[in-house]
């Protein structure tokens, strides 16, 4: 079988049989296979694959089906693509924010001035209208981290694009992890300290779980920041906290969990000179906050074709 004649078919809803999928592929051409995956229970998993007899025939199905609605899912078709030869993700970019009115053709002409396209999917519904998203795949991740910093903000038919890459789903949660890092992990606060307490004191006790760098303290307000010089050692100094020093008990908390604390709390709490419409209007559309920074003063559509980079003698990296 000739593999290039497979097609992926994603979004398909449960009640979609391979007979059915079968019948709607038949419309483009002879085929060959027929199969939806599915779960151990037979419920399906939302997508399937065909094997035409001919490559002519994948590529009108393709064409044909890629944005149809079925029980309210819109369906995305696309080349099969063996496991060890799969696209990287890194090679590929969202675009959102589009017009309703733009076209395929637009988009790849505006994204080949940034090396060779190998395939646009732009999503429509049952009008042919665009449903505000595509997604753009390069042969080459350089060419996808030059089209973030250009294309962003560009307007096409009146909408300002917003670029996005495509990153794997391990390299998306190491992103949000980065946010979670803690900024200060070799400090942490005591509180709670009498008067008599000193610093060569304070120095005394801490010691014994690390080197101490440095200690700022702050009597009137019975505080103290101890620094060592390492977050290991300002980990383990945590075992102090509820200890008695002086008079009173230490309360010995991170630092970095005082400074997570306070971020929340300023993300949670309302601005109280903000009105209740803009309020209203940040939590019912969150997700198109990002282009308002864009429509000051986006880049035209021809300004962006203008821009044609001079093509590059590197080859591009194997995919595997």
């Amino acid at each position: 079988m000739n593999e290039k004649a497979k097609v992926f078919v994603k979004y398909l809803p449960k009640y979609v049989t391979e007979l059915g999928l079968s019948k709607m592929a038949e419309n483009f051409g002879e085929t060959i296979s027929v199969r939806i995956s599915r779960r151990l229970d037979g419920v399906s998993n939302g997508y399937g694959y065909v094997q035409f007899a001919k490559i002519e025939s994948a590529d009108e199905f393709i064409k044909g089906v890629n944005g149809q609605e079925i029980g309210g899912l819109f369906l995305l078709a696309e080349p099969f693509k063996p496991k060890e030869i799969k696209r990287n993700s890194t090679y590929s970019c969202f675009v959102e924010n589009l017009s309703p009115i733009v076209s395929g053709e637009q988009i790849t002409k505006l994204f080949s001035s940034y090396g060779k396209v190998n395939s646009t999917h732009v999503l429509r519904n049952t009008e042919g209208k665009c449903l505000s998203l595509t997604c753009v795949n390069f042969d080459s991740a350089s060419n996808t981290t030059s089209t973030l910093s250009d294309l962003n903000n560009v307007s096409v038919d009146g909408s300002c694009l917003y670029v996005d890459q495509n990153l794997p789903k391990e390299e998306k949660q190491h992103r949000l992890d980065q946010l979670n890092l803690p900024v200060f992990p070799t400090r942490v606060i005591v509180r709670n300290l009498g008067s008599s307490v000193t610093s060569t004191k304070l120095a005394s006790v801490f010691s014994n779980y690390g080197t101490v760098k440095n200690i700022e303290m702050l009597k009137v307000l019975g505080l103290a920041k101890v620094e060592f010089s390492s977050h290991a050692e300002a980990h383990r100094a945590l075992r102090l906290n509820g200890t008695p020093l002086g008079e009173t008990e230490m309360v010995v908390t991170s630092e970095s969990d005082e400074i997570v604390s306070s971020t929340s709390s300023l993300l949670t709490s309302p601005d109280p000179n903000e009105t209740s419409n803009q309020n209203s209007k940040s939590e019912t559309f969150p997700r198109f906050e990002r282009f308002t920074s864009f429509k000051s003063s986006p880049k035209s559509y021809q300004e962006a074709l203008a821009k044609q980079p001079p093509p590059s003698s590197q080859q591009a990296p194997e995919q595997v």
